[in-house]
């Protein structure tokens, strides 16, 4: 078998193209993603805008919000509905019994998975791969045990895959020092090195290569790791196909490449020529505000006294003899460079879907066109939302869970009748497009033939099931069916009927009695 090294260095061939567009990227962004020769505390560049850096964090905390809505669930567990009928048919107990008794302890399920993720920290690491991946288009998210996440950056790790997409191959290099190795591996350092060589001190703060090579095998994931071309004892085992700990993430998935493009490759032009005009005006500007006096020699002003002379002083001579360094002629010239940086900055801006851009310029600009607009530009991001639901969001549900259920913290669900479904992203994108259509629908209604026309021709009850659809929300003994509606309405008809038949008896009976208490006594 191949060690591990060298598989990681035949890899290595092909991902060099990806890195080297990934480091360009950073560089016009925020260069710490992704620095030239790695993280080696080397000087970074430093940009000359900022509309790079305020996108990448902008787009970045978007997809957050999507991904991870704070305070719910990502994912819902849905039922079989084949599977719910046959066991209510084993059980002989109606099926809505079953579907009510496991929706209530699969809700407590979801809960639990959320509250963990929180516990956890995991939105900020959820957060840092998402720059990645607009930034440099991969990042490798490591699901340690009880759930913590960890990142490895493209420039830390290799992939394969199948013309479909599929991970066969991930390769993991990790530099560690030798004072941070684990005791198995010290071991194997030891051996293999001289005993002066890891005696002497230099050597304690050396970087030692750990490899973790995972790799298809039958129906499995294989997984071991390695130091100086030894397995690690202990660091061997297998995983099912869909609870790799390994999540290997793109941004964009192309056939038959191993490794995404980023979001940023697609704006590279526009951002570095942003980058270099910016550069050109912010040098011009700093030229142009340096204060350069000429005097001339033959005139009848003399230097001296024109740099001693105050404020308000007044010398013999004459004007023409001073005069002052200018570069006006050039000042057209860069009003070009500017209004062209203005426009290059605007579209960048939209892509990012950065507020600013979306708000067109004028006085009198209306909410309604401000929404239209930015869910316009939201809608741009529906191809990202469906492949981080396939490759993040699921196996991240679905080995969540499974360490949840090895330490305790969750019962064992049947895989056949429970798997993850997805709520957010690209489907929470379509609710929403859903519910604006529905309520627009209503209003121009309402606007165009006015509220007797709704009242008449609406049905408010297929109102509210579409609406809760759209809001995913389960109104189920929250809202009243037909029939209890009707039943209510004739309740209230009826109680109504007996109250205006009471009304004239009880006014009968009042007026006698108001008569009987006017008849004098003893008449």
């Amino acid at each position: 078998m191949v060690n591990a090294k060298a598989r990681y260095e035949s890899l290595r061939v092909e991902r060099e193209t990806y890195l080297s567009r990934a480091e360009d990227a950073a560089a016009v962004t925020i260069p710490a993603l992704m620095p030239p020769k790695g993280w080696e505390g080397q000087k970074l560049p430093v940009p000359w805008q900022s509309v790079g850096a305020r996108g990448v964090s902008n787009l970045a905390s978007k997809l957050l919000l999507a991904l991870l809505p704070p305070g719910s669930s990502f994912f819902r567990l849905p039922l079989d509905d084949y599977q719910m009928s046959k066991m209510a048919e084993e059980a002989q107990a109606s099926k809505e019994d079953v579907i009510g008794a496991f929706e209530a302890a699969l809700s407590r399920v979801e809960r639990a998975v959320s509250n963990r993720l929180e516990q956890l920290g995991s939105r900020t690491t959820v957060f840092e791969a998402l720059k990645q991946l607009i930034v440099s288009g991969n990042v490798l998210i490591q699901i340690m045990k009880g759930g913590k996440l960890r990142l490895h950056f493209l420039h830390s790790y290799v992939v394969k895959r199948s013309p479909s997409g599929r991970v066969l191959e991930i390769v993991v290099l990790e530099k560690l020092s030798r004072a941070n190795l684990p005791p198995l591996v010290q071991a194997i350092i030891d051996e293999k090195q001289p005993q002066a060589e890891a005696d002497d001190p230099k050597s304690i703060t050396t970087n030692i290569e750990l490899y973790t090579r995972i790799r298809v095998e039958g129906t499995k994931y294989l997984v071991h790791q390695e130091v100086e071309d030894a397995i690690v004892p202990g660091s061997e085992g297998s995983y099912p196909m869909d609870k790799i700990p390994w999540l290997a993430l793109r941004y964009t998935q192309i056939d038959g490449e191993d490794y995404g493009r980023s979001f940023i490759e697609e704006y590279l032009g526009d951002l570095q020529s942003l980058d270099s005009l910016s550069m050109s005006i912010v040098e011009y500007a700093a030229i142009a505000a340096r204060l350069i006096g000429f005097v001339n020699e033959g005139g009848t002003v003399s230097r001296a006294a024109l740099q001693n002379a105050k404020n308000g002083d007044i010398l013999d001579g004459r004007a023409d003899d001073v005069s002052i360094l200018s570069f006006a002629e050039k000042f057209n010239d860069f009003q070009v460079a500017f209004q062209t940086g203005q426009g290059i900055e605007k579209r960048l801006e939209q892509a990012f879907l950065l507020l600013s851009s979306v708000q067109r310029s004028g006085e009198r600009v209306t909410a309604e066109e401000i929404r239209r607009l930015a869910d316009e530009l939201e809608q741009s991001l529906g191809g990202v939302y469906s492949i981080l639901a396939e490759e993040l969001q699921r196996p991240l549900a679905v080995r969540l869970m499974h360490e949840m259920a090895k330490d305790g913290s969750l019962p064992s669900l049947p895989e056949k009748l429970v798997q993850p479904k997805i709520i957010t992203g690209l489907e929470a994108l379509g609710r929403t497009a859903d519910l604006q259509r529905l309520d627009l629908f209503l209003q121009g209604i309402g606007q165009t033939f006015g509220p007797d026309a709704l009242a008449q021709w609406v049905n408010i009850g297929a109102y509210m099931s579409r609406r809760a659809a759209a809001l995913s929300v389960s109104i189920e003994g929250l809202v009243r069916s037909e029939e209890e509606v009707q039943a209510a309405q004739q309740a209230q008809q009826q109680a109504d009927m007996a109250g205006k038949l009471a009304s004239p008896g009880l006014k009968f009976i009042g007026d006698r009695m108001s008569e009987a208490n006017q008849q004098p006594e003893g008449g």
